[in-house]
This record gives structure tokens, C-alpha cells and sequence, in this order.
């Protein structure tokens, strides 16, 4: 089963809420620990 995740949020948001996004993403079920994911 496949899971798309869309927080709809513009890239120009500012540095703090990237750092809030990256905790939420990083909390759901299929996150992958292993991938260097940069927000």
C-alpha cells in the first residue's frame, strides 16, 4: 500500500516551519529512517 503525504506548504515558508514540518514527517508510520532527507 502506498501513502502520499501533502502538508501543502510553499517552499518560501520560513526556516521555522521547515524544522516543524521535518518533526512531522519524521513522526508518520512509513518515514525512512536510512534517507538523508533535507527540509
Amino acid at each position: 500500500m502506498e501513502h502520499n503525504i501533502n502538508l501543502n506548504i510553499h517552499y518560501t515558508a520560513p526556516a521555522q516551519i521547515w524544522d516543524k514540518i521535518g518533526k512531522v514527517y519524521s513522526q508518520m508510520p512509513y518515514w525512512d529512517k536510512n534517507a538523508n532527507f533535507i527540509f
